[in-house]
């Protein structure tokens, strides 16, 4: 594993089928075993990465649970439902205050909640693949209706659905900083020392 970047650090860090520092430490403690040189299964790459992996995972297990959720959701390869559910609850908590000051009718705040899944996987694709998909207002309406059969009418969308979205994508920015902010400062940590 190598720290590049943030995001590549938080992705590679849950990579699947590889223990954690703190998991292959338990298991030898457990077992009895000093390591003094790598098991045949566990090369030195392996055990560089788990010890890695460990740090970026202590760094990413220091910030509130929605954070984590957050995170997990845009960069783990194990994300959950359960992770996109929060992260969908963080956003739309923040975005939930703003709107109560609008003019938006019930209606369209419960629309306004499921366009919130379309701007989390707008942004995600954005940031994981350097590409939005869902970059074109008939995209995201279409995405909305298909996968939460409600319906944004593309007339309402540069007055109503357009400002609110781009709201989403800003919101979604803000706490991507923030949940990135202790693997950052680990990456950084890590190259002042090397």
């Amino acid at each position: 594993m190598r720290l590049i970047n943030s995001r590549q650090a938080w992705h590679d860090a849950y990579y699947p089928n590889i223990k954690s520092t703190t998991s292959f430490g338990l298991d030898s403690l457990q077992l009895g075993i000093v390591v003094e040189r790598p098991l045949k299964h566990h090369n030195t790459y392996q055990i560089i990465h788990q010890w890695l992996a460990g740090k970026v995972q202590h760094c990413i297990d220091v910030l509130p649970i929605p954070l984590q959720c957050f995170g997990h959701y845009l960069y783990s390869p194990i994300a959950t439902a359960y992770d996109l559910d929060v992260a969908h609850e963080l956003v739309w908590s923040i975005l939930a205050k703003q709107i109560a000051q609008s003019h938006l009718n019930k209606e369209n705040q419960q629309k306004a909640y499921w366009l919130v899944r379309a701007a989390l996987k707008s942004y995600q694709t954005l940031v994981v693949n350097k590409k939005d998909y869902l970059k074109k207002p008939q995209k995201i309406i279409k995405f909305i209706k298909d996968n939460y059969q409600v319906e944004l009418q593309y007339s309402d969308w540069k007055k109503v659905w357009q400002p609110l979205y781009n709201n989403m994508l800003f919101i979604c920015n803000e706490l991507d900083k923030q949940a990135l902010i202790p693997i950052s400062s680990l990456i950084k940590q890590f190259k002042e020392t090397n």
